[in-house]
C-alpha cells in the first residue's frame, strides 16, 4: 500500500483515551523499549542533513546531476528500514503514542527524500512534475518535530529513572546508544506529496 501524505499528525486530544491497564503483580520493563526507541530516533536524526542537502540538491537546474541519487538512495533506504524497526520495538500501552509518532516521521522523511529523488530523475518529465521539482524546499516542519520527539523520549526515560531511583534509594546514570545508519537496499513507498508538514504534538514528557 502507498505512502500518502501529507497525514497530519493527530493530536492527543483526538485520540481516544486508552482504558486503565490494571496493576501487574510485576513492573513493566519501559525503560527497554523507549531506550531502543530512542536509538532509531537517533539514526534518523543523523540522516537529517544529507536529507536536506539530496532535497535541495534534486530542485536544482535541469538536468539533475546525478551525484544525488548516489547520495540519497541510502537514505531513503536507511529511514524505511529505521521505521521498520521502530515498528517492531515493543512498547507499553503507555507510550504506543510516542512510537506512533515516530514512525510516521521516520517516514515522512523518506517519502520526502523518495519524492525528490523520483521528480529530479524520472523519465517522464512533464511542465507540472518540472514545477514541482522547482517547488521542493526540504524537509520542512517534520525535521523540528523529530528532535523534539527524540527528545520527549530521552525525557520519559530519565522520568522513570528517577523514579525508579527514588523508589529505591539509589543514584541514576542515563545512557543512550550510540547510532549509526543501515544502507542495505529496501524497497520505498510511493508519496503523493511532501510539502506539508504534519500538525505539531504536544504531550506531558514526565510519564510515571
Amino acid at each position: 500500500m502507498r505512502l500518502r501524505l501529507p497525514i497530519p499528525l493527530p493530536t492527543r486530544s483526538s485520540r481516544p483515551s486508552p482504558a486503565a491497564a490494571p496493576h501487574p503483580a510485576r513492573r513493566v520493563d519501559r525503560h527497554g523499549p523507549l531506550a531502543a526507541l530512542a536509538g532509531e530516533l537517533a539514526q534518523a536524526l543523523e540522516l537529517q542533513e544529507t536529507a536536506e542537502r539530496v532535497i535541495a540538491g534534486c530542485a536544482g537546474p535541469w538536468p539533475v546531476e546525478g551525484c544525488w541519487s548516489a547520495e540519497g538512495a541510502p537514505v531513503v533506504t536507511a529511514l524505511l528500514r529505521i521505521s521498520n524497526r521502530i515498528g517492531d520495538i515493543d512498547v507499553t500501552e503507555q507510550d504506543a503514542e510516542l512510537k506512533e509518532d515516530a514512525c510516521y516521521l521516520v517516514l515522512w522523511h523518506q517519502a520526502a527524500v523518495d519524492r525528490a529523488l523520483r521528480l529530479a530523475y524520472s523519465a517522464d518529465v512533464t511542465d507540472a512534475s518540472e514545477h514541482e521539482r522547482a517547488a521542493l524546499q526540504g524537509l520542512g516542519a517534520p525535521s523540528q518535530q523529530l528532535r523534539d520527539l527524540y527528545d520527549e523520549v530521552r525525557g520519559r526515560i530519565r522520568a522513570l529513572a528517577e523514579r525508579d531511583a527514588a523508589a529505591s534509594g539509589t543514584s541514576t546514570q542515563n545512557s543512550f546508544p550510540s547510532t549509526s545508519a543501515s544502507t542495505t537496499q529496501e524497497t520505498s513507498p510511493w508519496p503523493t506529496s511532501a510539502g506539508v508538514a504534519p500538525s505539531a504534538v504536544s504531550r506531558s514528557t514526565s510519564s510515571a
